[in-house]
This record gives structure tokens, C-alpha cells and sequence, in this order.
């Protein structure tokens, strides 16, 4: 990882490719993001991306939320 390599630029890569994530997905390699939630707060407060959310409910019962662009793609909220 270069010292560009921030969390933020790793979820929006990661969004590009993927279009959904969900913590435990961000907790691995390549990503290793422990706070999902606040990275996703901070592209939309500071960069200015819009991100959609839904609880959904895994196999085992478990419930978690899932992000994706609101759009199906990178959107930035009008200024």
C-alpha cells in the first residue's frame, strides 16, 4: 500500500468493481476496513457521494447492512 492508499480511495475502488459491500467484506484483503460505517459517513459528508444502505439477512439468520451507489453508479451530490 503506497501512502496514497487511503481506506476511502480502497472502498470507492472497491464500489467501482463490486457495486455492493457489507462489513464483513471490508474487514479482509485488500480492504481492511474495520469502521465501514465511518468510512461510508465520511464519502458522503466529505467527498460528497451518495451511498444507499438496506439491512439484509444472511444465511445463518444474521442481519447486516449492505452499501451500494445509490444510482448503480458514482454519484456526487449537486453543490
Amino acid at each position: 500500500m503506497s501512502c496514497h492508499d487511503t481506506q476511502n480511495a480502497r472502498l470507492l475502488e472497491y464500489l467501482k468493481k463490486h457495486q455492493v459491500i457489507t462489513r464483513l467484506i471490508a474487514t479482509r484483503p485488500p480492504l481492511l476496513i474495520m469502521n465501514l460505517w465511518s468510512r461510508v459517513a465520511e464519502i458522503e459528508e466529505e467527498i460528497g457521494y451518495k451511498l444507499d444502505r438496506r439491512w439484509i439477512t444472511t444465511k445463518t439468520g444474521k442481519r447486516v447492512l449492505e452499501y451500494w451507489w445509490r444510482t448503480g453508479k458514482q454519484q456526487k451530490r449537486a453543490a
